[in-house]
């Protein structure tokens, strides 16, 4: 009898999450406060058409999930401001985060906007931002 490497790889796999303490997930699941998601989109503009529209899919994917019963048990909540010049989205992107205390920014159509966001995001919260991670954008030096 032949035991393929694909076979150990799964039976190892079972057995360490079998292994894992019922409580490991526990944490993130149990909380009963909703899902904060910020959204910056503009509504104003040129940018206003597909700005609107992102707003209402975001608006629409969040009743279809809420009426499932949420992620992880918690509904979802999106807490709306408007994305209009550099220097106005960023301080709406302050308020978003310190003031509004959401989970997550979603949104932003500019690239202007983006470019003048993303040091900021990165400097304050110590992430990189949008698909500026290592590795998440490929290379393009010889």
């Amino acid at each position: 009898m032949t035991i393929s490497r694909r076979k150990v790889l799964k039976s190892m796999a079972s057995a360490g999450a079998l292994a894992l303490p019922g409580g490991v997930f526990a944490p993130a699941i149990a909380q009963g406060t909703p899902v904060r998601i910020g959204i910056l989109a503009p509504r104003a503009g040129i940018a206003a058409s597909p700005g609107i529209s992102g707003l209402r899919g975001c608006e629409w994917a969040v009743e279809k999930f809420n009426a499932q019963g949420g992620i992880a048990g918690r509904k979802i909540e999106l807490v709306i401001e408007e994305e209009t010049s550099p220097k106005d989205t960023i301080e709406r992107f302050q308020k978003l985060v310190q003031q509004d205390k959401v989970d997550c920014v979603q949104g932003i159509i500019s690239t202007g906007v983006a470019l003048a966001l993303g040091p900021v995001v990165e400097e304050r919260h110590g992430a990189p931002p949008f698909a500026h991670r290592a590795g998440a954008v490929p290379s393009r030096s010889p």
